[in-house]
């Protein structure tokens, strides 16, 4: 089982991290102008969102600033 494990994992990428949110939509929690706040896969996380963001929202996540989502409305 280990072999078989060991050879179907190889080659793949791993997928964790801040960097997977890229992408992915978000509800705004806060309104965005031009900081806020977003929930995204059940977290809640920072928000910048230059052309701005009301409250209920969805929004597309664009990059990663930090700890910090760059959005943009969908």
């Amino acid at each position: 089982e280990l072999f078989f494990w060991n050879r179907t994992m190889r080659g793949r990428h791993k997928v964790v991290g801040a960097q997977t949110l890229v992408g992915q939509e978000a509800e705004v929690l806060a309104p965005c102008r031009p900081t806020g706040q977003v929930r995204i896969g059940g977290e809640i996380w920072e928000a910048r969102c230059e052309a701005g963001a009301d409250t209920g929202e969805t929004v597309r996540v664009v990059g990663l600033s930090g700890l910090t989502l760059l959005v943009e409305p969908s």
